[in-house]
């Protein structure tokens, strides 16, 4: 009879690594989508593109507009 050893699967802190960056990935990709007009999402609903400024060789500088709901007041 052969001895069977159980191998260690990857840890909870390797698998939550691994969901964060799978996430950002989508992340990056749609809002590149959003940007060259690709995604069924307008750029215009998140962000604005800086005016007159470039950053790092490109035009493609977003600015966030500031929160103006009121429950921003109440939760940090």
């Amino acid at each position: 009879m052969g001895v069977w050893i159980r191998r260690p699967g990857p840890d909870l802190g390797q698998i939550r690594i691994r969901v964060k960056v799978k996430v950002k990935v989508k992340v990056k990709v749609e809002l590149f989508k959003m940007v060259r007009g690709i995604s069924t999402v307008p750029l215009q609903s998140f962000f604005n593109l800086a005016d007159g400024s470039y950053t790092r060789g490109h035009r493609w500088k977003l600015v966030k507009e500031h929160s103006t709901c009121v429950a921003r007041l109440y939760f940090s």
